[in-house]
Protein backbone atom coordinates (compact mmCIF):
# COMPACT_ATOMS: atom_id res chain seq x y z
CA UNK A 1 0.00 0.00 0.00
CA UNK A 2 1.15 3.64 -0.55
CA UNK A 3 0.18 7.15 0.51
CA UNK A 4 0.30 10.05 -2.27
CA UNK A 5 1.05 13.57 -0.69
CA UNK A 6 1.68 16.77 -2.72
CA UNK A 7 3.58 20.21 -1.85
CA UNK A 8 2.86 23.37 -0.97
CA UNK A 9 0.49 25.27 -3.11
CA UNK A 10 -0.92 22.25 -4.91
CA UNK A 11 -3.70 19.50 -3.52
CA UNK A 12 -4.07 16.19 -4.56
CA UNK A 13 -6.23 14.96 -7.21
CA UNK A 14 -9.40 12.65 -7.39
CA UNK A 15 -7.20 9.49 -8.31
CA UNK A 16 -5.08 10.43 -5.51
CA UNK A 17 -1.86 9.75 -7.17
CA UNK A 18 -1.49 13.20 -8.85
CA UNK A 19 -0.99 16.80 -7.94
CA UNK A 20 -2.90 20.10 -9.17
CA UNK A 21 -1.99 23.68 -8.63
CA UNK A 22 -4.22 25.71 -5.66
CA UNK A 23 -5.00 28.71 -6.66
CA UNK A 24 -4.55 30.73 -3.48
CA UNK A 25 -5.84 33.91 -5.17
CA UNK A 26 -9.41 32.30 -5.36
CA UNK A 27 -10.15 32.29 -1.86
CA UNK A 28 -10.15 35.43 0.43
CA UNK A 29 -7.41 37.22 -2.65
CA UNK A 30 -5.28 35.35 -1.00
CA UNK A 31 -4.88 38.21 1.63
CA UNK A 32 -3.59 40.24 -0.48
CA UNK A 33 -4.65 43.84 0.00
CA UNK A 34 -4.85 44.76 -3.83
CA UNK A 35 -3.75 42.53 -6.11
CA UNK A 36 -2.97 38.63 -6.12
CA UNK A 37 -0.94 36.87 -8.64
CA UNK A 38 -1.61 32.58 -9.03
CA UNK A 39 1.49 30.93 -9.97
CA UNK A 40 2.15 27.38 -10.38
CA UNK A 41 3.04 26.01 -6.93
CA UNK A 42 2.28 29.48 -5.48
CA UNK A 43 0.72 32.76 -5.71
CA UNK A 44 2.43 36.71 -4.94
CA UNK A 45 0.72 39.86 -3.63
CA UNK A 46 1.26 43.33 -6.13
CA UNK A 47 0.04 46.67 -5.56
CA UNK A 48 -1.70 49.22 -8.36
CA UNK A 49 -0.22 51.87 -9.59
CA UNK A 50 0.45 54.57 -7.12
CA UNK A 51 0.77 52.29 -4.09
CA UNK A 52 3.68 50.57 -2.98
CA UNK A 53 3.94 46.92 -1.45
CA UNK A 54 4.97 46.48 2.15
CA UNK A 55 7.50 44.25 4.31
CA UNK A 56 4.27 42.01 5.23
CA UNK A 57 4.44 41.55 1.01
CA UNK A 58 0.38 42.04 1.33
CA UNK A 59 -0.42 45.24 2.00
CA UNK A 60 -0.11 48.36 -0.28
CA UNK A 61 0.69 51.49 1.11
CA UNK A 62 -0.21 55.06 -0.89
CA UNK A 63 3.11 56.75 -2.62
CA UNK A 64 3.59 60.16 -2.51
CA UNK A 65 4.40 61.06 -5.79
CA UNK A 66 5.32 64.49 -4.62
CA UNK A 67 7.95 63.92 -2.75
CA UNK A 68 9.83 62.95 -5.60
CA UNK A 69 11.20 65.97 -8.32
CA UNK A 70 7.61 67.40 -6.98
CA UNK A 71 5.98 64.19 -8.99
CA UNK A 72 7.37 66.67 -11.99
CA UNK A 73 4.89 69.32 -11.61
CA UNK A 74 6.18 73.14 -12.41
CA UNK A 75 4.68 74.55 -9.59
CA UNK A 76 2.52 72.76 -6.96
CA UNK A 77 2.28 69.14 -6.45
CA UNK A 78 -1.34 67.52 -4.30
CA UNK A 79 -0.98 64.19 -3.61
CA UNK A 80 -3.96 61.91 -3.64
CA UNK A 81 -4.43 58.21 -2.66
CA UNK A 82 -3.39 56.22 -5.40
CA UNK A 83 -1.76 59.18 -7.92
CA UNK A 84 -1.39 63.27 -7.47
CA UNK A 85 -2.34 66.49 -9.12
CA UNK A 86 -0.33 69.43 -10.54
CA UNK A 87 -1.40 72.51 -10.58
CA UNK A 88 -0.78 76.24 -10.67
CA UNK A 89 -0.52 79.43 -9.53
CA UNK A 90 -2.91 82.61 -9.15
CA UNK A 91 -2.32 84.03 -12.78
CA UNK A 92 -0.81 80.71 -14.89
CA UNK A 93 -2.40 78.06 -16.92
CA UNK A 94 -1.86 73.97 -16.58
CA UNK A 95 -0.90 72.91 -20.02
CA UNK A 96 -2.11 70.37 -21.80
CA UNK A 97 1.47 67.83 -20.94
CA UNK A 98 -0.65 68.10 -17.02
CA UNK A 99 2.57 69.05 -15.45
CA UNK A 100 4.16 72.82 -16.45
CA UNK A 101 1.94 75.89 -16.30
CA UNK A 102 2.37 79.46 -18.37
CA UNK A 103 1.51 82.75 -17.93
CA UNK A 104 -2.46 83.35 -18.70
CA UNK A 105 -3.10 85.63 -21.52
CA UNK A 106 -6.47 87.19 -20.42
CA UNK A 107 -5.40 89.91 -17.94
CA UNK A 108 -7.48 90.02 -15.04
CA UNK A 109 -8.46 86.46 -15.17
CA UNK A 110 -7.56 83.70 -13.68
CA UNK A 111 -7.37 79.85 -14.16
CA UNK A 112 -7.15 77.48 -11.25
CA UNK A 113 -6.33 74.19 -13.14
CA UNK A 114 -5.95 70.06 -11.57
CA UNK A 115 -4.78 67.25 -13.55
CA UNK A 116 -4.81 63.93 -12.70
CA UNK A 117 -3.77 61.36 -15.10
CA UNK A 118 -5.87 62.13 -18.37
CA UNK A 119 -8.27 64.52 -16.73
CA UNK A 120 -8.04 68.16 -16.74
CA UNK A 121 -10.24 70.95 -14.59
CA UNK A 122 -10.47 74.14 -14.70
CA UNK A 123 -12.33 77.00 -13.85
CA UNK A 124 -11.86 80.48 -14.81
CA UNK A 125 -12.48 83.11 -12.58
CA UNK A 126 -11.71 87.26 -12.39
CA UNK A 127 -8.94 88.45 -10.53
CA UNK A 128 -10.03 90.44 -7.56
CA UNK A 129 -8.17 93.80 -7.12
Amino acid sequence: SFFCSCSSGYALNADNRTCADINECAANNGNCDQICNNVIGSYFCTCSSGYALNADRRTCTDINECTKNNGNCNQTCTNTVGSYLCSCTTGYILNTDNTTCHRKINPGWSFHCFASLMLIRCKLKPIKN
